[in-house]
């Protein structure tokens, strides 16, 4: 976990310390979230800056995620992980499969 005594490089992301003492939290400068890591804390602060510095180097796209850049990249293999148990259809992500599922 990084310790507060590391904050200097990133003044702008206050840290506070759980009351348990335990670890610390850091703080959304922008919403006031606490998170548990500064890795989580740096994407959460994307969603206010707006920043995506992941692109897809098949169309452009860009995500603020290497996560969500992984999931869009199933669109350009068709690759079809997810598979409906009653009529076979494949689906690229586990979400789709679900709302299939629920409207049969």
């Amino acid at each position: 976990m990084t310790s507060p005594t590391s904050l200097p490089a990133h003044p702008q992301l206050p840290v506070i310390t759980t009351e348990s003492g335990s670890g610390s939290l850091f703080v959304c400068p922008f919403c006031g979230k606490s998170l548990a890591s500064l890795k989580n804390l740096k994407i959460h602060v994307r969603v206010h800056t707006g920043e995506k510095p992941f692109a897809c180097v098949q169309c452009g796209k860009r995500f603020s995620d290497s996560s969500n850049l992984k999931r869009h990249q199933s669109v350009h293999t068709g690759e079809r992980r997810y598979r409906c148990s009653h009529c076979g259809k494949g689906f690229a992500q586990s979400g789709s499969l679900k709302v299939h599922s629920h409207t049969k």
